[in-house]
């Protein structure tokens, strides 16, 4: 029964976006190394990158613990078929061609927030559950996260952002949690409480992070560790 408890702590799915990130980039730069070496032909593959995209959306679509990230994966599953299928001639719609349903989406969703109750722009909302999850797609969130304990979290903003306020959350002297993002043309401002260290793991692409937040000076604080993957956006932390 021993050797079988790593296994069962294991708490995040081995897939993710970064990691398939990651290794994209890294066959990016294999097959122009191998180009360069006369060995392959570079263009012969590089077509392909749309499956990249492909198996983030697949990712996000089946990690997903509620329906609005279920909606951001299937959205860029779209994209990364859409983008596949085009290349091989089997779709012959171009994006000028298809571009107003985008607003059929838009609108859509305005009508299922307000259908159930919510809005289509963002209002200040109180979180008291352990762990939240905000989907921001083409609008803003005001979330103030008041878990006791605080257990992490998922945000996902695809052309959208806002603000995420963890300083009434709690932790554990020496505990931790994990918040994952992933943002496209988005981002969020975030603020933790002061005790806190943060560590940030997320990987930016034509983005970044700006930390304001205050180096606990005390051992055993709780931390808050940041995952994922950002793309023409970034986090602003602060206290």
């Amino acid at each position: 029964m021993m050797p079988e408890q790593p296994e069962m702590r294991r708490t995040g799915p081995i897939l993710s976006t970064q990691l398939i990130i990651g290794l994209a980039i890294a066959t990016v730069g294999v097959l122009f190394t191998l180009d360069n070496l006369d060995v392959v032909d570079a263009r012969d593959y590089l077509p392909f990158w749309p499956l990249a995209i492909l198996a983030v959306g697949l990712v996000n679509l089946t990690m997903a613990r509620d329906g609005g990230g279920r909606v951001v994966g299937g959205f860029i599953t779209f994209i990364g078929a859409w983008l596949l299928l085009g290349h091989f001639g089997l779709l012959y719609f171009r994006f000028r061609d298809l571009w107003p349903l985008i607003l059929v989406f838009w609108g859509g969703l305005i009508v299922w927030r307000g259908w159930h109750g919510g809005t289509a722009f963002p209002t200040r909302t109180t979180e008291p559950g352990h762990a939240f999850g905000i989907i921001a797609l083409m609008s803003g969130f005001d979330r103030v996260v008041t878990a006791d304990p605080f257990t992490g979290g998922e945000v996902s903003a695809l052309m959208g952002g806002g603000k995420l306020d963890l300083t009434r959350a709690r932790m554990p002297a020496g505990g931790s949690a994990t918040v994952n993002v992933f943002a496209l043309m988005g981002g969020m401002d975030l603020r933790v409480p002061e005790d806190w260290a943060i560590d940030n793991r997320v990987l930016f692409f034509m983005g970044g992070a700006h930390d304001r937040s205050r180096v606990p000076m005390t051992s055993g604080a709780p931390r808050l560790v940041l995952k994922g993957f950002v793309m023409m956006g970034g986090i602003e932390i602060k206290n």
